[in-house]
């Protein structure tokens, strides 16, 4: 998914498989996906929306990249250290 992390694809790949009745032991929103989505400035709700239009990956990162930059600039690299 380009310059999207990986804990985005993960979110993407759960919320699909959700979406579809194959998720098995896998949650989407789980409190890490909502820490990315807090992070980046995304819904959940409206994420899994545009999952169910049956967007590609290159749609859902460049959406998820408009968000993004919709909602501010981001953290600092010092901000963003645990």
């Amino acid at each position: 998914m380009g310059p999207i992390p990986a804990v985005a694809a993960r979110a993407v790949d759960k919320c699909r498989a959700e979406l579809v009745g194959r998720a098995g032991p896998y949650r989407y929103n789980c409190p890490l996906d909502r820490q990315f989505f807090g992070f980046a400035g995304l819904d959940a709700d409206a994420l899994k929306a545009k999952l169910a239009t049956g967007a590609a990956d290159q749609q859902l990162a460049d959406w998820m990249l408009r968000k993004e930059l919709a909602s501010g600039p981001l953290p600092s690299k010092a901000a963003m250290r645990l």
